[in-house]
């Protein structure tokens, strides 16, 4: 029997509704009163009471006033969410602005629970599982959050068994895939020898493997495992993955990678470059001849 369902994922609740929606997908059916719009008022309420001072979105409200009814915020201290409302159900996402990445705050970091200091961390604790208690008091409602990894294994083995269904469960020895073509090592088929690095070496589960990080540029070493598309996770500590994106993105380090800086992108704007170019093909005399046009004293060195 089909029923109603909800997971976290970081610091977001969602919830779907799967008993009260239909079959109707014309406009009438977008206005339908559904019945988990009580359950989301009645959140918000026991969040209210809770010591929360909710309110419509105020960023909604500022940009996109025909839907600021069903976006709303709540703040108490440093503890803050937004949550929304919609057809299929609603969400509510809880972040922090103490310490934050986003130049634009905490509500659009990623990894919100990974910064979130101790002492906010255990009042999200608290408030997340006071929403999850109330949604179970109004519905009944079946948990589906998925696992999540401590260590870095963990995390690698609950992705490819979960969201790819690549190993039999989360509980699989990745060892095991030790040595193995990527093509053959999840027993369904796949394409044997075609993951290569950048030197065409044939890359397969275990190595150890160099790489570029995708942003920073900088030299990075891990042990990797094949996710999909010639993707692969790299294990670069105890409880921390790297994804490479692409196997030709890997290699074993020659002297010359060890002794390359890291390279910063170049992000000057085209008009910038256009003007730069120009001048580097301007004689010198023509250079001179300008800023003195312009007023500017210019001494020229003999030879």
């Amino acid at each position: 029997m089909t029923s109603d369902t909800f997971a976290i994922y970081d610091t977001r609740m969602n919830y779907t509704n799967n008993t009260d929606r239909g079959t109707d997908t014309s406009r009438g059916w977008l206005r339908k009163k559904f019945l988990h719009y009580s359950y989301f008022y009645k959140i918000l309420h026991t969040l209210e009471r809770e010591g929360f001072a909710v309110e419509q979105d105020p960023e909604t409200r500022a940009r996109y006033k025909s839907i600021a009814k069903d976006h709303w915020y709540g703040r108490r201290r440093d503890l803050e969410f937004v949550a929304r409302k919609y057809p299929n159900g609603f969400e509510i996402e809880f972040f922090q602005n103490a310490v934050h990445e986003n130049p634009n705050g905490g509500r659009y970091d990623f990894d919100k629970l990974e910064k979130m200091p101790y002492l906010i961390r255990l009042q999200y604790t608290k408030y997340m599982g006071i929403v999850v208690e109330t949604l179970k008091s109004l519905v009944e409602v079946k948990d589906i959050t998925k696992p999540v990894g401590k260590t870095a294994e963990e995390k690698i083995v609950i992705d490819l068994s979960c969201n790819f269904w690549m190993l039999p469960d989360k509980d699989f020895d990745i060892h095991k895939l030790d040595g193995t073509d990527p093509g053959e090592g999840y027993g369904w088929g796949g394409y044997p020898g075609k993951t290569k690095d950048r030197d065409g070496k044939l890359v397969k589960n275990g190595d150890i493997k160099y790489f570029r990080h995708w942003w920073t540029g900088y030299l990075m070493r891990g042990r990797v495992y094949y996710r999909a598309n010639q993707q692969f996770w790299a294990i670069t500590d105890q409880n921390n993955v790297e994804l490479v994106q692409h196997a030709n993105m890997m290699f074993d380090p020659t002297q010359e990678d060890y002794s390359c800086p890291r390279k910063a992108q170049n992000r000057a704007p085209e008009e910038y470059k256009k003007r730069r170019a120009a001048i580097d093909e301007t004689k010198d005399k023509e250079l001179i001849a300008e800023l003195r046009r312009r007023g500017l004293k210019v001494r020229v060195k003999n030879g």
